[in-house]
């Protein structure tokens, strides 16, 4: 059984518990010889002279700019890393910057970089799509009407029986968020072409970066999504004041798919908005999921005179 590790809370599947329960003293939990991770105290009995406590983030150099005329501000904002072999593959998006310093509805493309350390990166002329006329760039996928770059990202399917064709896949949204997902496969995380034209959970309103990962104890392909606490559903409108959320569906076969599920939590006094999720399988000890998402709090903490005034500049 999968459990998700998402911020401060524990995750079991469909039903995620506070990460301050300690379960019973007379009860026994077999874990087999499998690793697990101290991250709560439902494997702790009793502590004496130690403590559990989170770790904070340290900044460090910087190791990767945005400077090509393909790239944006906002090329940071959705991002994959994947570590296969000795080699790490990271994935982003570009594309046609307007007046604002965003990328114009329409033109996104996905870029790619690679490393050996996870710390320097190089940007391969890959030559693989055109941009202004010129294909020495980093490109991997180019503009589509469905517009997928907006969020596309990949996953390494490096088990055994897989086929060749299909060892890297991804999945991006369609018409930009709006219509579902469209799904894609490569041979080697660099050349990729469409799974299939059929639009996954058309009607989900699917903006943010939807992750796609395989679930070894459950033996199954997971995307963790973007959901709403009300709507964004096929034929079900988002109310204005919806708050973000996360939901999952399941596939055998990266074909069929469950309905999308929306995730339950507890502990927490007031509902928050949660802005992607970086939900992905604990590499020592699949079994846990650790999600990592945003909270967005603007919404919150700014009246919301102020933040659509706001807004209304930003658009100008």
């Amino acid at each position: 059984m999968n459990k998700l590790l998402l911020v401060s809370l524990l995750a079991s599947l469909g039903q995620l518990l506070a990460a301050d329960i300690v379960p019973s003293r007379s009860a026994v939990m077999d874990i087999g010889d499998r690793l697990e991770i101290f991250v709560d105290r439902a494997l702790i009995d009793t502590m004496e002279g130690a403590t559990l406590q989170l770790a904070e983030p340290r900044p460090e150099e910087i190791s990767m700019t945005f400077d090509h005329p393909w790239e944006s501000s906002f090329s940071a904002a959705y991002m994959t890393v994947i570590k296969d072999g000795g080699i790490y593959r990271l994935y982003y998006r570009g594309g046609t910057k307007s007046d604002t310093g965003l990328i114009k509805a329409g033109t996104e493309v996905t870029c790619y970089a690679e490393s050996r350390d996870g710390k320097t990166w190089v940007k391969p002329k890959l030559r693989l799509v055109a941009f202004e006329g010129s294909t020495d760039n980093n490109i991997i996928l180019g503009p589509t009407k469905l517009r997928s770059s907006t969020n596309f990202t990949a996953m390494l399917d490096d088990r055994p029986g897989v086929p060749a064709a299909e060892r890297y896949k991804g999945v991006g949204s369609g018409n930009g968020r709006e219509e579902g997902l469209l799904r894609f496969v490569s041979p080697d995380g660099i050349h990729w072409q469409i799974y299939s034209e059929e639009i996954i959970f058309a009607g989900y309103k699917l903006d943010s970066l939807n992750v796609v990962s395989w679930l070894p104890a459950e033996q199954c392909y997971a995307i963790y999504m973007r959901a709403w606490s009300e709507g964004g559903t096929p034929g079900n409108p988002k109310p204005r004041d919806a708050y973000r959320t996360i939901a999952r569906a399941v596939s055998k076969d990266f074909k069929t798919w469950s309905e999308p599920v929306r995730m339950q939590f507890s502990g927490a006094e007031k509902a928050r908005n949660l802005y992607s999720n970086a939900t992905m399988p604990y590499f020592r000890a699949p079994h846990i999921l650790i999600s990592m998402p945003h909270r967005m709090i603007s919404e919150e903490v700014v009246p919301r005179a102020e933040l659509e005034a706001y807004k209304t500049r930003a658009q100008k």
